[in-house]
C-alpha cells in the first residue's frame, strides 16, 4: 500500500518498522544497540514521549547518508525515498509553525543538497520572505544615531535584542520571533526619540527648536495655533522614514 493513500503520522509507524526491521536492528535490536538506540519498538503514535527525538535522529542519519553503514545491506532509493519523505511529514506536523530543525540553522549550511546551489539556474526572481532581523547593541545604536542625534542615547533608550550565543549567523532571521517584551522596549524608544525630535520652547512668542538633536520640520507641526497643511505631513512623514529606515515611503504609506 502506498503512503500516498493514507495519513502519514498513520502510514510512518508501519513503513517505518517494516525498514528498521530490514535494515536496522542487527546493530540497534534487542542483541545489540549501537550508540544506544533500540529500533525494533519504534512508537505507535509520534506525540509519544520522546517519540519526536528518535524520529528526527532517524530522519537525520537516514537523510544523509549515515546509515545504514557502508558494510551493512543498503535499501533501494525508493524504500529510503518512502521513509525520508514520511519523516519529513510527521516531524513538520509536530513542530511549531515557523520552527525551524537543527539541519537548518545557519551552521549546517553544508546540509544543503548541492543540486539546489548548482543544478538549474532559477529564472524567475523570488521575493525575500518577511523577516526579523536582530542588531547587536552596537549596530543598533549606530542606526539610531542617524534619527537621534542626541549625545543622551546610550542614557535614554534600551537595548532590545540579544543574539544566541552559539556559533554561526547570530543574526539568522529565522532563529527569532519578535515577541512581546521586545515589541514593548521597540515602542518605547520610538517614543523617546519622537519625544526629542520634535522638543520645542517658546522665544519671542514662537514655537523654536529646542537643543542639536530636534527636526526643524518636525518642531513646525507642534504649533497648536497653527494647522498643518497635507503637504507639511506628507513632507515629515518622508524625513522621517529617510531618517529611520534609508528610504522614502509609498504611496500607499503616506
Amino acid at each position: 500500500m502506498s503512503g500516498e493513500r493514507m495519513n502519514a503520522s498513520d502510514y510512518l509507524p508501519m513503513a517505518l518498522s517494516r525498514f528498521a526491521n530490514k535494515y536496522c536492528v542487527s546493530c540497534h535490536g534487542p542483541a545489540k544497540q549501537e550508540g544506544r538506540v533500540r529500533l525494533d519498538h519504534l512508537p505507535a503514535d509520534s506525540r509519544e514521549p520522546h517519540a519526536a527525538q528518535l524520529l528526527s535522529q532517524i530522519h537525520i542519519q537516514l537523510r544523509d547518508g549515515l546509515m545504514p553503514p557502508d558494510d551493512a545491506p543498503q535499501p533501494s532509493r525508493a524504500e529510503l525515498r518512502e521513509v525520508v519523505s514520511g519523516l519529513d511529514q510527521v516531524l513538520a506536523s509536530l513542530r511549531p509553525p515557523g520552527q525551524l530543525t537543527e539541519d537548518q540553522l545557519p551552521n549546517k549550511g553544508n546540509l544543503v543538497p548541492h543540486g539546489l546551489l548548482f543544478g538549474t539556474p532559477v529564472s524567475l526572481p523570488t521575493a525575500s520572505p518577511a523577516r526579523v532581523w536582530r542588531l547587536n547593541s552596537d549596530s543598533y545604536l549606530q542606526m539610531l544615531r542617524g534619527v537621534y542625534r542626541s549625545s543622551r542615547i546610550k542614557d535614554e533608550v534600551v537595548e532590545p535584542f540579544a543574539l544566541i550565543p552559539d556559533r554561526g549567523f547570530k543574526d539568522y532571521a529565522a532563529l527569532y520571533s519578535l515577541d512581546e517584551p521586545t515589541t514593548e522596549i521597540l515602542l518605547r524608544n520610538a517614543a523617546i526619540i519622537v519625544n526629542r525630535q520634535c522638543e520645542y520652547e517658546l522665544k519671542d512668542g514662537a514655537i523654536k527648536p529646542k537643543g542639536w538633536d530636534t527636526v526643524r520640520e518636525f518642531v513646525a507641526l507642534m504649533d497648536p495655533e497653527l494647522s498643518p497643511t497635507r503637504d507639511q505631513i506628507d513632507k515629515a512623514v518622508e524625513l522621517q522614514y529617510r531618517l529611520a529606515i534609508g528610504r522614502v515611503p509609498t504611496r500607499e504609506q503616506l
